[in-house]
């Protein structure tokens, strides 16, 4: 039964159109670019950009090259949202509350900041 279920895991395509695709890639290129703080000196004088949370089972697409990811989820979804955003750096909470298992739980990762110019990266009609 579990080498069914693998390899029903195997062969599932990626559902998102070869443009969704695309644009999950730039994000996830710009996530791995900017810089994640845990100190807020390190970015006075920067825009805020406003709160990054997370939302219990709502993580961000996976990145299309398969690129590492940071090495925390909460700091994951930290990058990947600051770059959806169009931040260029992230103050990443000192702490972040463990879950507690309900669904329409939601939790504070951290705030967004652009301390440069990019342009935000709209989002893909899904």
């Amino acid at each position: 039964m579990a080498s069914v279920l693998t390899l029903a895991c195997a062969v599932t395509p990626d559902p998102r159109t070869p443009a969704e695709l695309n644009h999950d890639a730039e994000i996830w290129a710009r996530a791995g670019e900017l810089r994640v703080v845990t100190g807020p000196e390190r970015i006075s004088g920067c825009k805020s950009l406003g709160l990054v949370t997370e939302h219990y089972f709502d993580g961000p697409p996976g990145d299309p090259l398969k690129r590492p990811p940071a090495p925390n989820w909460a700091e994951n979804v930290l990058r990947f949202r600051t770059a959806e955003l169009g931040g260029d750096a992230a103050y990443l909470c000192p702490s972040i509350r463990e879950w507690s298992g309900n669904l329409n739980e939601s939790r504070v990762l951290g705030e967004s900041y652009r301390c440069g110019a990019p342009e935000p990266l709209v989002a893909a009609a899904r």
